[in-house]
């Protein structure tokens, strides 16, 4: 723009300088032209008067001079002329200058000399007698002017010309100077700039405040995600084109252990398994994929997808990217599956377990009835068979009823009505329910405590201490002894609730402690299914702890017994 501004000055002075000289030229040639007509007006009348009064002779004694002097008779005869023999001469009675000064008394006229590029002006007057006296001076053409003046000229023109390129530079820089100077982003008042910008920084003004307006927008809302993102519980990974990552959310980071992110680095910093790499080079080639990851000891589902630039109608509905709809980078989504996978595997190996537990009694009662209806057994072993039968089928109805109040507990199938319970009143109605068990066991079942009540549900909570007290009892030892106590306990300054079941059984070894609560777990399966356990009492004690808010604490010692606590911290 500068530089447009510098040669258009340039031009328009070199086109003002060459038009001013050729005018000066023209005006000086015309004052020129004027100036000796004048001189030749004024000498002729000096002369007119010095010939009027003495004749040829006075003219004859004019000492040599630059103008001509010719003096012609009325007929046109040349008198006198102080260059030429007048007798040599011709007429000039049809000389312009002459004919002129005859009939008016005093006449002028101009004539050009191609071979000598100069004219000729001549001025004459009528003297009394009738005779003319004419003064002729040559002057230069304007061509010729020029010629004598192209030295000068071409100084003047060359000093000119560097003083227009100062001029135009230092001009065109103060013109584009506050041009040059606009901040876009901060325009100054119309009244500090030119008046042909002010249409232009009421519109940079304008576009300012809605950029201003949607980055703040833009920014409201990518704060809100964000937020949105590091709350998820799902690890989110934004990257471009380049692998390289936009947005790490914090679980992303928490799961690969990177409490500072990973925004700007390669992706592959998080995990270079052959697993992730596939995954990510798979996204980045337009292609959907997932794979499970096993990081720090949990089981995560990754899932990939494209980002393409272009809609689904720019791309024609090609699956592949074109250049309306190029690939811009990838979404990763990573998700702990570890508590599914767990439940999965728990849920297939309760199935396992229940079909294992089912089949075995099925298959006792199947034998003794094949037996019985094949007529092999003994009359006198019939009711033997037949106790195996009855036992059998009364384990797998237990196991079933288990099986079903699980189940219930599971889905919230039981009616939920809570209202307040004593826990010591619900304990004396299991000891008094369980006591021919435990005389039949040879196990002193006893009670202790005082009043607790708690808002629960009275079913549930007898339950609970029913499969605690029965558990007890059937894995204790003959003369061994169970406690129930009921109490309320001081847990930092709140009053908690609490019914404790303690014996002298067989105990648990500590390695075995943890997963005691798991359907269908047992220490010794062959104890258990001698005893008519169903593997699935403690579960619902902690199924049905959890659903008043309770925690158990667990001790036991192998050969010693076991001690089982149930807190209740729900109001």
């Amino acid at each position: 723009m500068t530089r447009r501004i510098y040669y258009s000055i340039i031009y328009t002075c070199l086109g003002v300088l060459l038009l001013s000289m050729l005018l000066t030229l023209l005006f000086l040639y015309a004052h020129f032209d004027a100036s000796l007509t004048e001189e030749l007006r004024v000498r002729a009348e000096y002369l007119c008067t010095g010939t009027e009064k003495y004749g040829v002779e006075f003219l004859q004694t004019l000492p040599e001079e630059d103008d001509r002097i010719t003096l012609v008779g009325k007929d046109g005869t040349v008198l006198f002329d102080n260059r030429v023999q007048a007798g040599s001469m011709e007429n000039h009675a049809a000389r312009d200058e002459i004919a002129q000064a005859m009939s008016q008394g005093e006449g002028s006229a101009q004539r050009r000399s191609d071979t000598m590029a100069e004219k000729t002006c001549y001025y004459a007057v009528r003297l009394s007698d009738g005779s003319v006296l004419r003064l002729a001076k040559a002057q230069a053409t304007v061509w010729a002017l020029v010629g004598r003046m192209v030295p000068l000229l071409l100084t003047a023109a060359v000093f000119l010309v560097l003083l227009c390129a100062v001029l135009a530079e230092n001009l065109s820089r103060g013109i584009m100077h506050p041009i040059s100077t606009l901040d876009p982003k901060a325009p100054p008042v119309k009244e500090d700039i030119y008046e042909e910008l002010g249409p232009l920084v009421a519109r940079l003004q304008d576009q300012n405040s809605r950029i201003a307006a949607q980055m703040e927008e833009l920014g409201r809302r990518q704060r809100e995600f964000a937020v949105l993102a590091d709350n998820m519980s799902e690890g989110m990974l934004l990257i471009d084109a380049n692998a390289e990552v936009l947005l790490c959310n914090a679980s992303m980071a928490a799961f690969f252990q990177r409490p500072g992110g990973a925004v700007g680095h390669n992706v592959l910093l998080l995990n270079r398994s052959r697993d992730f790499c596939r995954v990510v080079g798979d996204a980045l080639k337009g292609q959907r994929s997932s794979v499970q990851l096993t990081v720090n000891g949990r089981l995560f589902e990754l899932l990939a997808d494209p980002v393409f630039g272009g809609t689904e109608q720019e791309r024609g509905g090609a699956e592949k990217p074109d250049d309306t709809g190029r690939l811009t980078g990838a979404v990763l989504l990573m998700v702990d599956i570890t508590e599914r996978a767990e439940r999965e595997r728990l849920r297939r190996e309760f199935t396992a377990n229940v079909s294992h537990e089912l089949k075995t009694p099925l298959t006792a009662i199947h034998g003794s009835a094949e037996l019985l209806a094949g007529g092999i057994v003994k009359p006198e072993d019939i009711p033997g068979f037949a106790q195996d039968i009855y036992a059998q089928s009364g384990r797998m109805i237990r196991l079933v009823e288990d099986i079903l109040r699980l189940s219930q507990l599971d889905a919230g199938g039981i009616a939920m009505k809570k209202e307040s319970v004593d826990l010591l009143a619900a304990a004396k109605q299991v000891t008094d329910e369980l006591a021919d068990a435990a005389a039949r066991a040879q196990v002193t079942l006893t009670l202790q405590g005082e009043r607790a009540e708690l808002q629960g549900v009275p079913a549930i909570l007898h339950e609970l201490i029913a499969n605690l007290c029965d558990n007890a009892i059937k894995y204790n030892r003959p003369g061994g002894s169970v406690c129930v106590r009921v109490g309320v306990q001081n847990d930092s300054g709140r009053e908690i609730p609490f019914v404790e079941v303690t014996d002298t059984g067989i105990g648990i070894p500590k390695e075995h402690q943890s997963r005691v609560f798991e359907r269908f777990y047992r220490v010794d399966k062959s104890h258990s299914r001698r005893i008519g356990g169903t593997g699935l009492g403690l579960s619902i004690v902690k199924h049905a702890a959890l659903m008043h808010g309770g925690r158990i604490l667990l001790q036991s010692e192998p050969d010693k017994g076991t001690s089982i606590r149930v807190c209740f911290t729900a109001e």
